[in-house]
């Protein structure tokens, strides 16, 4: 009805038109990245099978590496092999502003601490309206499409819930 199209349309602020329930993008198989290295072996389990199912692989998809993500106090960092060789080729500058050579950037002024407040406290606010917003559209209104598949719902929803809390908070 047109009252839960105005809801969904508040939560996502795109003002872009809500997703039917049956979309021709072709299936979508969803999930948290908490999924990937979920300790709980039926569950993980369960999701590898369930996404090897989805992608129509026959060789079962060995568990996934688990990487720290709460390293470094909020800090994020990426230890992927991609991000690693990114970093050995591609490494970022800063602007030189006397007009002299670009400066490059060390690894520690690339990171960035998104709960200092000092700093960041705009960014932190907008993504955390837009990550409570997206976990109520997600869980509202995107799980409910035809195409849209997601490995035990139940879990997926109470990680999506999680989307509500802000990380920062906690520490």
């Amino acid at each position: 009805d047109m009252e839960d199209i105005q809801a969904e349309k508040k939560l996502l602020d795109l003002h872009l038109p809500p997703i039917p329930k049956s979309s021709s993008t072709g299936p979508i198989f969803l999930y948290d990245f908490q999924q990937l290295i979920d300790t709980d072996h039926e569950r993980s389990t369960k999701f590898r099978n369930d996404l090897q199912s989805f992608l129509e692989l026959n060789d079962e998809i060995p568990p996934f590496t688990k990487v720290d993500n709460n390293a470094n106090n909020g800090y994020i960092k990426h230890l992927l092999k991609v991000n690693e060789i990114r970093e050995e080729y591609d490494i970022p500058y800063r602007r030189n502003k006397d007009g002299g050579d670009d400066i490059p950037l060390k690894k520690q002024d690339r990171l960035m601490n998104i709960c200092d407040a000092k700093k960041h406290s705009k960014i932190h606010n907008e993504m955390m309206k837009k990550a409570k917003h997206i976990s109520l559209w997600i869980r509202n209104y995107f799980l409910d499409a035809d195409d849209v598949f997601v490995s035990n719902r139940t879990y997926f929803e109470e990680l999506l819930e999680g989307w509500m809390i802000d990380p920062c908070s906690t520490k």
